[in-house]
């Protein structure tokens, strides 16, 4: 029967057709579990690497009954469905296998739910702060209406990108991947990583939780970002309370399994035929609400799975796991003393109410807001070039980097105290930060000034490891100026 099968889910009229019956197919899952060997000389107090070694002599083969066992009696549930074709059962005709030598066999994938035992009748509370009452209602059918509690953030300030996923494709480089698409990636790893560094130093000292996927963590958590921001990665961080006082709590990206995987699990779990998004298509995009703290909604497209039994396993695997992630933060337990900032760096709407919808490009820092979180910024162009060589590759690029980013704010600024426009555009980014005169130890070399945050640089020790030989030429002092930065920072 399954050799004149095409590839794909079994199909029931198939078992049918092969005048297969439910009774053999009992008689058969009876069969298999006889062939199961027993073990008798393992006993209490036995040395385990003594109990390994006698399990070892039947573990394959009774391995191979349960796998077989399960067989049988997912062709019994075949039978007992519906569905026209098996939730349960898929035929590969060319599996990799490695058995032989053209390395493919036949062979059937087996997916099931293992259900809660019919002897489990204790009074029982389902709590989950992201639960699906479709798929809970699998496992436990009686179950009455969930209480839904809705708790007031008051203190939590929600900021959420529109315009980009922040897929692994974007961020998370793959040896199969062409070189220049590897090279892209890397360039939006660097962009991830300034950003968290730039928004890292604007709640310093408070700490910051960043929640991304793992493999991105991975390029990311190499001990060079500011010692305020920890880690934590989807699908391991739900129930952790070890973040509950966090300042900021950045978002990354999500986790969405392709069609395909979606609607495998689906049939498994409400043991029923999906139907299937066709081959080489995404999900399609469907608008959903936000609700805005001010009282108004706007309007999000995001990909949703048009079976509504795929769509709640997709929702669980995806928007659940933001939300868990968000949960980390404990939102609902701040006050006026201790709030939380929530960055949202993905664009997929969630049940949740947000203060303020922007881009993946507005909220990129500039160079001298990079260079601020840092602690030091040097006033000449060449300065910057020399110290900050992962910014600026020379002098002109640095010109030409501070020119585009602040042609709008250096228009506002006149000269102050025979400083430059330039010099005031800065002094007006980096508030708080101190002044001093330097010189640099060379023929010729021009006084410069470097603006320093005193709670974090030592000057002297700084210039030295960053443009080399120095002398200070005065004391360190509040830079004079009337000008403040344009750009919201929050």
């Amino acid at each position: 029967m399954l050799l004149r099968e095409n590839s794909g889910f079994i199909r029931r009229t198939a078992i049918l057709d092969a005048g297969i019956t439910l009774d053999e197919l009992q008689a058969a899952w009876q069969l298999e579990w006889r062939r199961k060997k027993d073990i008798y000389d393992v006993f209490p107090d036995m040395p385990l690497k003594q109990v390994q070694q006698t399990c070892a002599l039947v573990a394959i083969h009774n391995q191979d009954v349960r796998r077989l066992a399960k067989f049988w009696e997912l062709l019994i549930r075949t039978l007992e469905s519906d569905a026209e074709r098996s939730p349960y059962l898929y035929l590969n005709p060319n599996e990799h296998t490695g058995l032989t030598g053209a390395n493919t066999q036949p062979a059937v994938r087996m997916i099931w739910r293992e259900n809660i035992h019919e002897s489990w009748l204790a009074p029982t509370t389902v709590m989950d702060a992201t639960m699906s009452e479709d798929i809970v209602r699998q496992f436990l059918p009686g179950m009455p209406e969930p209480v839904r509690i809705l708790a007031a953030t008051p203190h939590t300030y929600v900021r959420q990108i529109i315009d980009k996923p922040m897929s692994a494709r974007m961020l998370i480089q793959s040896a199969s991947a062409k070189e220049k698409t590897n090279r892209t990636r890397q360039n939006h790893v660097s962009e991830v990583w300034k950003f968290i560094e730039t928004r890292a130093n604007d709640v310093r000292p408070g700490r910051v939780l960043v929640v991304c996927q793992l493999d991105l963590q991975s390029e990311l958590d190499n001990g060079t970002l500011p010692g305020n921001v920890e880690f934590g990665h989807f699908n391991g961080i739900a129930g952790v309370n070890t973040w509950n006082e966090v300042a900021l709590l950045i978002l990354i990206g999500r986790t969405e399994p392709p069609p395909r995987e979606v609607e495998r699990l689906a049939r498994a779990l409400f043991d029923a035929d999906i139907a299937e998004i066709p081959d080489g298509h995404w999900y399609p995009k469907v608008e959903h609400r936000v609700q805005m703290r001010d009282g108004t909604v706007a309007a999000i497209p995001s990909p949703t799975h048009p079976d509504p039994r795929a769509e709640a396993v997709r929702w669980q695997i995806c928007e659940a796991e933001l939300i868990q992630a968000i949960g980390r933060g404990r939102a609902v337990n701040r006050t006026a003393d201790n709030p939380l900032k929530i960055d949202i760096v993905t664009n997929y709407p969630l049940p949740i109410v947000v203060d303020e919808l922007t881009t993946w490009a507005l909220i990129q820092p500039t160079d001298v807001e990079i260079m601020r979180s840092r602690g030091a910024v040097p006033t000449t162009y060449r300065d910057m070039a020399t110290a900050y060589p992962d910014l600026f590759t020379s002098e002109d690029a640095a010109r030409k980097s501070l020119t585009r980013e602040s042609a709008l704010d250096i228009n506002g600024f006149t000269s102050f105290g025979g400083q430059t426009p330039k010099e005031s555009y800065l002094i007006g980014v980096c508030p708080g930060f101190l002044s001093i005169p330097f010189k640099r130890k060379s023929f010729h070399a021009r006084p410069s000034k470097l603006l320093f945050d005193p709670k974090s640089i030592d000057p002297l020790t700084w210039l030295t490891e960053r443009i080399g030989e120095v002398n200070i030429k005065g004391t360190a002092r509040k830079p004079r100026s009337r000008s403040q930065s344009r750009r919201k920072r929050w």
